[in-house]
């Protein structure tokens, strides 16, 4: 074995380790991310149960409309990151769905539809 072959062969065992530690990394992120989501989504429940539970018209009441928005459509907003987190942990495009350059469409939409739930 040459000296150029035995730096080549540690060069690219360096990369196939760099890459293995990204990919845990990325692993362990999505994991984290699929647990916020599911927060975001329980913690909206609960603030609309909380906050506004009922709506009255004259001496009548009934369940409110925000309350129905946090249960289907928190759920609706965080079952695409968490089903693609748990498909393929680590993988790229989850990336794009929950957050890479800051927020991004899942994060933006549960920010907006938090504020929703203050209205």
């Amino acid at each position: 074995m040459q000296p150029q072959d035995n730096e080549l062969t540690q060069e690219k065992r360096k990369q196939e380790i760099y890459n293995e530690y990204l990919f845990i990394n990325a692993a362990k992120t999505d994991k984290m991310f699929a647990f916020l989501f599911g927060i975001q989504w329980i913690l909206g429940i609960v603030f609309a149960l909380v906050i506004s539970p009922k709506t009255w018209i004259g001496e009548y009441n009934q369940v409110h409309i925000h309350v129905y928005a946090a249960i289907f459509l928190g759920g609706l907003i965080a079952s695409l990151p968490v089903f693609l987190i748990f498909r393929n942990p680590g993988a790229t495009p989850n990336l794009k769905v929950t957050i890479k350059e800051g927020l991004r469409p899942a994060s933006e939409t549960f920010s907006g539809y938090a504020a929703s739930l203050k209205a």
